[in-house]
């Protein structure tokens, strides 16, 4: 997304550095309708270039973000994104940055248009992005007379923090006039966000995430570790499916989940672990498989007696062996829980 030198913006670090964000109860209902209740304790500020507002606040299981701002121009709106990760940043939108740790130069970044597509992703210091990060994030809007007003909420055991301090800025983007407009830090400058307290402490961290990539049924790798020095008996579920894992003190542990997604076809893995009621890790993809068995009849009619033949391929370094199932009239090919079907005719010889 562009953003111009010309912006007047203003560094927060030292604008309530350190303060704890407000606890909003009841939580705000994320349906992109103004006016919810839940809003009234959060921190608010003035953008200084939109006529409008930004607000932030948290419950005890989210972070709660919001954009309310002139547009400019009720002919131009724009919000034409619809699938995670598409080039929301186009659009009318709302900019959530974060970082657990500013000096890193490294952040994360969600960015929400008015019909609640996603576009987040984490950038290190080498500006490098993962777009394979997602927030397990939801997000909503409207459009006013004159104006646009998107909202989200974000888990916080999605946030990656451990020190008790989350250093966060809260951006606007209007791509009509290129305009955009950010509170409590710089785009892109994560030294700059502003730092809050958030009286919560996360003791597992997720060290490193290795995520199926294909259809059928496969396995995604999470390194877990225990941040404490006592033993932790954690329940969860990974795609809804429930699972429990034990960690000892200072342990690290590698985690195999298996799950089954059609492929090409959009879906997303979720693990979610708690420690008593409470949920300590959400991570997320949103992705499309991809297909890795490739089937193919030499011709869909074949004379009686004679046999039906395969052209297969998988698109990978083989790992198990493909398996065929003949029926009448159909023949169901399979591997790693992916399948396809293949429908033939058959008709009599004219040599018998």
């Amino acid at each position: 997304m562009k953003k111009f030198a010309s912006f007047f913006l203003f560094s927060a670090a030292v604008f309530l550095g350190g303060a704890q964000l407000p606890h909003l109860s009841p939580a705000p209902v994320i349906d992109g309708k103004k006016g919810d209740a839940g809003w009234k304790n959060a921190l608010t500020s003035s953008f200084k270039l939109k006529n409008g507002k930004g607000f932030i606040g948290r419950s005890a299981t989210h972070l709660y973000v919001a954009v309310d701002v002139k547009h400019g121009n009720s002919k131009a709106y724009a919000n034409t994104c619809e699938k995670q990760d598409s080039p929301v940043y186009n659009n009318d939108c709302l900019d959530f940055f974060f970082t657990p740790d500013p000096a890193s130069e490294s952040y994360y970044q969600i960015i929400a248009n008015v019909s609640g597509a996603l576009y987040d992703h984490f950038k290190d210091k080498d500006a490098r992005i993962t777009l394979s990060w997602d927030s397990g994030a939801v997000a909503k809007g409207s459009y006013g007379k004159d104006s646009y007003y998107i909202e989200l909420a974000v888990p916080l055991a999605a946030l990656g923090y451990h020190s008790n301090r989350l250093a966060v800025a809260v951006g606007t983007f209007t791509p009509w006039n290129k305009q955009g407009d950010i509170l409590w830090g710089r785009y892109h400058m994560p030294q700059t966000f502003t730092a809050f307290e958030i009286p919560d402490s996360f003791p597992v961290r997720v060290r490193e995430r290795r995520w199926a990539y294909a259809g059928g049924m496969q396995s995604s790798f999470f390194t877990l570790e225990n941040l404490t020095g006592k033993p932790l008996q954690l329940r969860g579920t990974y795609n809804g499916k429930a699972l429990s894992v034990k960690l000892g003190p200072k342990a690290i542990h590698k985690l195999e989940c298996r799950s089954s997604l059609p492929a090409e076809k959009e879906g997303r893995n979720t693990l979610r672990l708690f420690e008593g009621a409470r949920e300590i890790v959400h991570v997320s993809r949103t992705f499309t498989p991809i297909k890795l068995l490739n089937v193919t009849p030499v011709s869909d009619i074949i004379y009686q007696g004679e046999p039906l033949q395969l052209k297969i391929s998988v698109n990978e370094k083989p790992s198990e062996k493909v398996t065929v199932e003949y029926y009448p009239g159909k023949a169901v090919c399979s591997y790693k829980g992916e399948t396809v079907e293949i429908l033939y005719k058959t008709i009599p010889s004219p040599w018998r």
